[in-house]
């Protein structure tokens, strides 16, 4: 079996090599830039810079000798291109370097869905091949409504920051009526990869008149951001805003769930309700929506403090990061038992598989170490030996809510 060196953690594997951490041969990737295209230290530090540090891997042959690295330039995650840049230190046949890249190829498409490359730059002991494609990118579709707008003037910015705090939000659009602004619909949290994101919706003139007409252009507008590759959207709507809740339950999107204490209003920590829009997606007619669940927030004040330890049965202990520096326990050992846990995994990617890239460990600001002192707590047993790990995520309403997820090896 392959056995990691120098804490090099394996992401991908081609028939003959391995791809993982680039930070453990960073400075052997910036020699053979240097040596294979003559290149001064300021231009191989622009083309480091140029290549996102989550997309690029160090590669090695099945003795853990450093061959070379890959990595990606120009990366448009929004139109599903990229471009390649793979330099090896020796001299490979044709179908040696076939296998990395398409090997690279196929984790690019299935983790970030990037189906294009426009450009290869491939140096083998310094002979260089450069293969350009001509990929065009998806123009933008036009709005085609009469009552959604492309874009959000000033003044009508203006007019609704007064009511709502409006983040940054990606295909704004306004939706109009007789020429007066009754809304405002865009995304946040646009996820490429996954062709999704998050909807937002405010509105200051909901009344029974015109909420047939604003739900139209909902619809509308969903219709426009599924043109623009946006295949599913998600609302979240307080459990108390039944003017939304009304609004939404006439639109094509379908209730989907509820999160319990999910959202903070006021001094109340209440129902967040949860519709769904999928491309080509048949509404759910006459669904009821459960009551809302609202309470003080007060109910949940909770002054103390997450321990630093727990003892649990049998010598099993969760201990916090904070600890791992003590002198009865050794941090390199059970750092190295979570990679040795995540590589014996089918698929190695973080927990939630909401993180695919390649993993580093050399650099504390990246990668690995720094996900791992992020956590709640670390599960060692009797004699300090990792196990796993629990960690409080996606906390909302005020701190009132989370996420619990845990590993163990």
């Amino acid at each position: 079996m392959f056995r990691v060196k120098d804490k090099f953690v394996v992401k991908l594997k081609a028939k003959k090599y391995f791809i993982g951490s680039f930070d453990c041969y960073r400075k052997l990737s910036v020699e053979l830039m240097k040596k294979n295209s003559y290149l001064s230290n300021d231009k191989v530090d622009n083309i480091l810079n140029s290549m996102p540090i989550s997309f690029r891997g160090a590669i090695v042959d099945n003795e853990n000798n450093y061959i070379g690295f890959i990595g990606v330039y120009d990366l448009d995650e929004e139109n599903s291109i990229a471009s390649i840049r793979f330099e090896s230190n020796k001299k490979m046949s044709k179908k040696e370097i076939n296998d990395i890249l398409n090997e690279y190829k196929k984790w690019l498409k299935e983790s970030i869905n990037i189906k294009n490359i426009h450009e290869e730059l491939v140096i083998v002991d310094k002979n260089r091949v450069f293969t350009k494609n001509n990929i065009k990118k998806e123009s933008k579709h036009l709005v085609s409504s009469d009552k959604i707008q492309s874009g959000i003037s000033s003044n009508v910015y203006k007019v609704f920051s007064n009511n709502f705090s409006i983040p940054k939000l990606y295909l704004p659009c306004t939706i109009k009526m007789d020429g007066k602004a009754l809304g405002i619909v865009g995304l946040v949290n646009v996820i490429w990869s996954n062709r999704r994101a998050v909807l937002k919706i405010y509105t200051i003139r909901l009344n029974k008149q015109n909420i047939d007409y604003i739900a139209s252009a909902i619809n509308d507008y969903i219709k426009y951001i599924h043109k623009c590759n946006i295949n599913s959207v998600t609302l979240y709507v307080a459990g108390s805003n039944g003017r939304i809740l009304d609004l939404v339950q006439k639109t094509n999107m379908s209730y989907c769930g509820v999160i319990p204490f999910g959202t903070k209003t006021g001094n109340l920590v209440e129902s967040n309700y949860i519709f769904q829009h999928f491309n080509r997606m048949k509404k759910k007619e006459n669904v009821i929506l459960p009551d809302n669940n609202a309470v003080k927030a007060t109910f949940f004040n909770n002054r103390k403090r997450m321990r630093l330890k727990i003892d649990l049965k049998d010598g099993f202990k969760l201990v916090s990061p904070l600890l791992l520096d003590n002198k009865d326990m050794d941090f390199d050992k059970i750092i190295n038992g979570h990679i040795n846990a995540l590589q014996e995994r089918k698929e190695f990617s973080i927990p939630l598989g909401e993180d695919k890239f390649i993993m580093r460990i050399g650099n504390i600001s990246h990668g690995i170490k720094k996900l791992f002192l992020n956590y709640n707590y670390i599960l060692l047993d009797g004699n300090n030996n990792y196990v796993g790990y629990i960690n409080v995520i996606r906390v909302n309403a005020g701190r009132r809510n989370a996420e619990i997820e845990f590993g163990i090896s």
